[in-house]
């Protein structure tokens, strides 16, 4: 079969043409450092990328959020630090406050003190982070948690503790509500709060207040009245019975029913009343204010002094709770710190093998083009020297 010139020109041009695509895909492959260029080059390969990107991109916003709530975490970190020192110092002021004989040069000092120490609790209650949205008023960051009216406290904020999400199963809890943090102090022991009448005459003081007996711990409100100064009843005054009845009284000495155990020392009077209720929760503004109250005038009279002592007594009861409450809380936010982490180095393993199998998919072998380069620009230089040397020769040349 014989092949003409011109066949063979077409022949050689088309080859040429197709090693020049060659070269100019391998070129932008290497150019580019991607394999996938266009959809149509592997649809199936490119949707594959797709759902990869749309992976590692969900896990860069896990990212973000994750060290956004961690900012914020770490800042309340600090401010329960901070918050832990001072209830630590108004209850070395307390403490003070309740040991020996105080006069007026002393109560003022504890007063002025407190007051310092009070507005610092106002100031970390209304916290802000950098970007100025208040830390402890829930969802409604916008706006102040707390304000100051008169000497009462009030919450501004809402009780939504927001969800963030960081990663596909997990969300973490953001800060704290500022209910949550400076409202819900359990008072007295954490099971029953004790308390003295205003108006007792006597020079009775209650404590040592305790469960002895959780199965029997009925959690009502009691009453113990002094019918005597030397007699006492118990009443639960939820049912109206009588527990105790005509008890008598010693200095000190435990007084036990349905599971509870309270003491009362000094020497009440006759008609004197003490009350036994559920604990409840109480906010720290209202225990330091009570505090504040308790300072407020010095007690000459052994009945004032009673009243006296009983009311730091209760508020060094709470303050504990307190810095119970705030220590619990600090355990919490570690735990969402160290879930954080784990969840953080997760995604991050995650993001690894994604990002190699996307990598597998769409990058080019750059080791392979350059050689498949180099080869097809070979293989067209050649192909152009022949095509120069066919194309050259005449019929006559080959007739000589």
């Amino acid at each position: 079969m014989r092949v003409g010139t011109f066949a063979n020109q077409r022949f050689a041009i088309a080859e040429m043409n197709r090693k020049q695509e060659a070269i100019g895909r391998l070129q932008s492959e290497v150019s580019s450092g991607r394999q996938l260029l266009k959809p149509s080059d592997n649809p199936a390969q490119v949707a594959a990328v797709e759902n990869l990107n749309a992976s590692i991109q969900r896990l860069d916003q896990y990212k973000q959020n994750a060290l956004q709530v961690e900012q914020r975490l770490n800042q309340e970190e600090s401010v329960l630090d901070n918050l832990t020192n001072t209830l630590q110092r108004i209850r070395e002021l307390s403490i003070a406050a309740n040991n020996g004989l105080v006069n007026d040069g002393s109560l003022k000092a504890y007063r002025f003190e407190l007051g310092e120490l009070r507005n610092q609790l106002l100031d970390y209650a209304n916290t802000r982070t950098a970007t100025g949205e208040y830390l402890f008023s829930g969802a409604k960051d916008r706006s102040k948690p707390f304000s100051l009216s008169g000497t009462e406290v009030r919450y501004n904020g809402d009780q939504t503790r927001k969800l963030v999400q960081i990663s596909d199963s997990r969300k973490v809890a953001d800060t704290s509500t500022g209910d949550e943090l400076f409202q819900r102090i359990i008072n007295g022991n954490g099971a029953f709060s004790i308390a003295a009448n205003p108006a007792n005459t006597g020079a009775g003081i209650i404590g040592d207040d305790s469960v002895t007996d959780p199965a029997r711990f009925t959690g009502a409100h009691y009453e113990i009245t002094f019918s005597s100064a030397s007699q006492f009843d118990v009443v639960n005054t939820d049912t109206g019975a009588t527990v105790l009845s005509g008890q008598s009284f010693s200095d000190g000495a435990p007084i036990r029913f349905d599971g509870v155990e309270v003491a009362i020392s000094g020497q009440p009077d006759s008609g004197d009343r003490f009350t036994i209720s559920p604990s409840r929760n109480e906010d720290m503004f209202s225990i330091v204010n009570r505090f504040f109250d308790a300072l407020s005038t010095k007690p000459d009279s052994a009945r004032e002094r009673a009243r006296y002592h009983q009311q730091i007594g209760l508020v060094m009861a709470d303050l504990d709770q307190a810095l119970n409450h705030v220590s619990a809380t600090r355990g919490e936010l570690g735990a969402k710190l160290k879930y954080i982490d784990n969840t953080r180095a997760e995604n991050e393993s995650a993001n690894i093998v994604l990002q190699r199998t996307r990598s597998r998919i769409q990058d080019t072998d750059l080791a392979s083009a350059i050689s498949s380069l180099q080869a097809e620009s070979t293989s067209l230089d050649a192909l152009r020297q022949s095509y120069i040397q066919f194309g050259s020769k005449t019929l006559f040349d080959y007739l000589r």
